[in-house]
């Protein structure tokens, strides 16, 4: 995505800054809430898998609010493409895994005969296919964007329409619209079987559509039909919301699990060690 207004550049660097700081301070929280604690690691290994990938792309939004707050791009090319694979990788692992999460919250209360089995595979499935399709418009199945000096985020080509099109609609099968079905059917099933209220169940499916909807219209619109000259706020919002869903995801798991958030409370007001469950 190109900004040529340096004011929009500035706010839109400011915005990344600030998503890349709450993200890491809620998985900062997490990952010291977790440390030494086997139950409760093996309880929320999906969870992890979430944080490393948020993680990850939060190293980008760092890489993408100083070239914000630059006046022009001050990265090569080579860097360009590299963030653009980074992105997409942690984009997917995040989406698998909070697809995963559903999966597995419904597990522990409803089916505990099949929490935790197989997946340590299942996790190696996630990032290596993951990793593979992010990796696949540096082999010609779809295209990266090229580095200007305007550019601010680097992602795919989608004024190439012709070179993403089978790649975004592809992508749009299997890491949203599946997910979005798995999500829905398996806290739907959550809250029938468990009969109690689960935030998880009726948060997670909604923020996620929220965020990642805009996105995935804007990419489909733009590599079939074409949307034209698109007002630079448009640009800005369906490119910031996918990255705001990084933020909030600690906060939100925290709230929606009593163990984790007391564990997370413990951190938070320096409990003692000899209180922490060994």
């Amino acid at each position: 995505m190109e900004l040529h207004d340096s004011t929009i550049r500035t706010i839109f660097g400011a915005l990344m800054f600030l998503i890349a700081a709450t993200s890491m301070a809620g998985y900062a929280i997490y990952g010291l809430a977790i440390w030494n604690r086997k139950k409760l690691q093996q309880k929320t290994i999906w969870v992890t898998s979430l944080a490393m990938a948020d993680i990850l792309m939060t190293f980008q939004f760092i890489v993408v609010a100083v070239a914000s707050l630059r006046s022009t791009w001050p990265f090569g090319n080579f860097e360009c493409q590299v963030s653009a694979l980074i992105s997409l990788a942690g984009g997917f692992v995040a989406i698998a895994s909070i697809t995963w999460i559903a999966i597995d919250r419904y597990y522990q209360a409803c089916k505990p005969e099949k929490f935790g089995v197989n997946y340590g595979f299942f996790l190696g499935c996630v990032w290596f296919l993951s990793l593979l399709a992010a990796a696949l418009p540096a082999f010609g199945f779809g295209s990266y964007e090229h580095a200007s000096k305007d550019t601010v985020v680097c992602l795919l080509d989608l004024d190439d329409g012709k070179a993403n099109r089978g790649y975004v609609m592809t992508v749009a099968l299997i890491w949203f619209v599946y997910p979005v079905v798995k999500m829905f059917l398996y806290y739907h099933k959550l809250a029938q079987e468990s009969k109690s209220p689960h935030l998880v169940a009726r948060l997670v499916p909604v923020v996620f559509l929220l965020c990642y909807t805009p996105y995935a219209l804007f990419a489909a619109l733009q590599v079939t039909v074409g949307l034209g000259s698109v007002p630079v706020w448009i640009s800005v919002a369906v490119h910031l919301l996918p990255k705001l869903l990084s933020a909030v995801n600690p906060y939100i798991y925290m709230q929606s699990d009593p163990e984790l958030l007391q564990a997370c409370k413990d951190v938070i007001s320096w409990k003692s060690e000899e209180k922490k469950e060994k």
